[in-house]
Parts: C-alpha cells; sequence; structure tokens
C-alpha cells in the first residue's frame, strides 16, 4: 500500500499483538514514506468502536490531515 494508512489497536486486543502492529508501521511502501501511522487506544480490546468522542477524532484528524496534504499536493502540481 502506498495511501496514508491508520492502524487502530485496542490496548487489550488479543488478535492484533502490539508488536505486530509496530511491525505493520514499518513494511512496504507506505511506512517507507513515513505514512503508517499507528495509534493504541487504552481500556478496549480488538476493533475499537470509534463511539466516543476522543476515539472518533484520531479518525477524523487522520482523515483531514491527509485530505489538507492531498490538497497542497494537487495545487504544487498544477502550478508546476
Amino acid at each position: 500500500m502506498t495511501c496514508p494508512t491508520l492502524i487502530l489497536r485496542g490496548a487489550a486486543s488479543d488478535l492484533l499483538l502490539a508488536s505486530t502492529a509496530t511491525e505493520m508501521t514499518q513494511r512496504g511502501a507506505a511506512a517507507r514514506e513515513g505514512r503508517v501511522e499507528y495509534v493504541e487506544i487504552a481500556g478496549c480490546g480488538h476493533a475499537p468502536s470509534l463511539m466516543s468522542e476522543d476515539q472518533a477524532r484520531i479518525v477524523a484528524d487522520f482523515l483531514f490531515a491527509n485530505d489538507a496534504q492531498a490538497k497542497r499536493g494537487a495545487r504544487a502540481k498544477a502550478t508546476a
């Protein structure tokens, strides 16, 4: 994968080990480009529900940051 990637892991997950999530941040094209973000969410198991404001904010911030970055890149290409 080359697109920005967000890895969410519940700290109590027994399906996705912390070591595996960390390794995911270091492998592949997106990782080589520094485009993988890993967030561990305390107090939940696998697949955080994203029902609380703080959990949903993690995803929203990631999406908005990458949208803004993509728009800057598109403008730069258009003026080149």
